[in-house]
């Protein structure tokens, strides 16, 4: 016990000065390969590591539809009690699914507020680890959180998911009007945030949101032989998801190179009026070869784009509890959230 409290101050008091992340296209300002995360990271890791979650993933696609399948019966989609205990929740539905509304008991904010798309690979229901971030959002921000239950496997397809998400962005827009609002999701998430945007462009929506925060944005399909590669050598380093889920969502929601479009690989297309982005992505994950090249394209189309990079994350390493990593990182998110709230409509 003694040890492992030494190597704990240790870990806290040499990396504090440590930059955890690096913003926008410049230098790291440290060199990635001699970066060592804190102890509370390493600690994260090796439970990340020991619970057999990369796994989840792996295999091939049978495999995945039972571990999905066992996963979700411990993970009902709805907030669990201290969410209800805290904070006033108001429950709808969109085209069935349940969409859940996050409000502080008093003193709701109505100049802004969030839309959340958590992740799990189109495959699992939402997790302890999102609803612990809606907490912090309500919570330290006052604003009310929109959290639509999207179908996922086996019930899904495109024009369900998009009719949901689309159902639900609606009521958040009609209940705060004058609300500036930020879509926040992650993983298979942010990649639903990129399709909404693409499909309510192409529909002549009336509204967007007005900036997405993409956390560890991911995609299976349209990637070239030198980033897969690139993707494959990281995969060791990732301890949360395997090179694997390429080819098994792929295979599940029949996603092909032949049929590029708005939904089977939102990082591609038109990205001219899209909101502001900002991308989180760790250098440990296997979708990080994919982010350079997404934040030039985007760029290249005049669309304003922020990168910042987790010096040896891994996927939707601002979400995770205990590594210092995470909460730096989730408080710039916070940060980011609150001050979309002080900028003008246009």
């Amino acid at each position: 016990m003694a040890l492992l409290l030494a190597a704990f101050v240790t870990g806290c008091a040499t990396t504090s000065s440590l930059r955890y992340m690096a913003e926008g296209d410049a230098d790291f300002g440290i060199d990635p390969a001699s970066y060592t995360p804190t102890f509370s990271y390493r600690l994260l890791e090796a439970g990340v590591r020991l619970s057999g979650y990369k796994k989840i993933y792996a295999g091939n696609v049978e495999t995945l539809k039972a571990r999905a399948e066992k996963f979700n019966k411990n993970k009902p989609p709805v907030p669990p009690q201290k969410i209800y205990r805290r904070f006033d929740v108001m429950e709808t539905t969109v085209n069935n699914s349940p969409c859940f509304f996050i409000m502080p008991k008093q003193n709701v904010r109505t100049d802004s507020a969030v839309f959340f798309l958590y992740g799990g690979g189109f495959m699992l229901n939402i997790d302890f680890f999102h609803w612990n971030v809606i907490e912090r959002i309500v919570d330290e921000l006052s604003v009310p959180v929109c959290v639509p239950m999207y179908p996922i496997y086996p019930e899904t397809d495109p024009a369900a998911i998009i009719g949901v998400i689309n159902g639900a962005f609606s009521q958040l827009c009609a209940l705060f009007p004058e609300a500036r609002i930020t879509a926040l999701g992650d993983s298979s998430g942010a990649y639903l945030l990129l399709s909404l945007c693409h499909y309510l462009l192409a529909e002549d929506a009336a509204r967007l949101p007005g900036q997405l925060i993409c956390v560890s944005p991911a995609q299976t399909i349209a990637i070239d032989g030198t980033t897969l590669a690139e993707m494959k050598a990281i995969d060791k380093k990732d301890p949360v998801i395997s090179i694997a889920i390429l080819e098994n969502l792929s295979a599940i929601f029949n996603l092909n190179d032949s049929d590029i479009n708005w939904f089977s690989a939102p990082m591609y297309g038109d990205f001219s009026r899209f909101p502001p982005i900002i991308v989180f992505s760790g250098t440990h994950e296997i979708f990080y070869p994919l982010m350079r090249p997404f934040v030039e394209r985007v760029r290249s189309q005049g669309t304003a784009i922020t990168l910042y990079t987790g010096l040896r994350m891994p996927h939707v390493w601002p979400y995770m509890p205990l590594a210092s990593e995470s909460k730096y990182a989730l408080g710039v998110i916070l940060e980011i959230i609150d001050g979309n709230a002080a900028q003008t409509e246009t």
